[in-house]
């Protein structure tokens, strides 16, 4: 019967990412009965109502996305790795463009590779405008790897490119971040 249990652990943790504590937690909490019910509503309410934007990879809530359907500057993009750094950002209200999710970073060791990403679909976006990019990406060696062909692609492109200042050290999280280090850190972006 543990063992059983335990697989069940395993598979849930595989789902949401989380450590084992964590899961553990979720995973004995979930099978309460009032709380099961609960969460297959949820569940449901989620496939029901969300999806993921085409254009810029965030979400859309009942058809809406907050990033594309709303009075933000089209012509300043701001490219990050996941839905939770833009909401993360979003949620400062220190950004008035749009947004533009990855869904990931290039990494070496796990052959995500360029192509892995969101990258075409953001060169598919940029047009003949006048249009700044801005790379918002974790200050992480897959971070600053992908913010460097991201860099040098658009370069290519004759696009405006600005890379987020550090205010954000060094192996830092946007997510983690307070609203005065990302609010500098956009205000005083460098030109790549």
């Amino acid at each position: 019967m543990e063992s059983k249990i335990n697989d069940l652990i395993l598979e849930l943790k595989s789902l949401i990412k989380q450590t084992k504590s964590n899961t553990e937690k979720l995973f004995f909490e979930l099978i309460k009965k009032d709380t099961s019910l609960d969460f297959k509503k949820f569940l449901n309410h989620i496939e029901e109502s969300i999806e993921e934007c085409p254009k810029c990879f965030y979400i859309k809530i009942n058809g809406v996305c907050d990033s594309c359907d709303s009075n933000r500057k089209q012509n300043k993009i701001c490219v990050v790795s996941s839905i939770l750094d833009a909401k993360t950002i979003l949620d400062k209200d220190v950004f008035d463009g749009v947004f533009h999710v990855l869904g990931g970073e290039i990494d070496l060791h796990k052959n995500v590779s360029p192509i892995d990403l969101k990258i075409n679909q953001l060169f598919d976006r940029i047009n003949n405008e006048e249009v700044e990019v801005i790379i918002a990406l974790n200050a992480t060696f897959k971070g600053e790897l992908t913010s460097n062909y991201l860099a040098q692609e658009l370069k290519n492109k004759k696009i405006r490119v600005s890379k987020i200042a550090r205010g954000i050290p060094f192996g830092g999280v946007i997510n983690y971040i307070d609203k005065e280090t990302i609010d500098n850190a956009l205000k005083k972006r460098e030109k790549i």
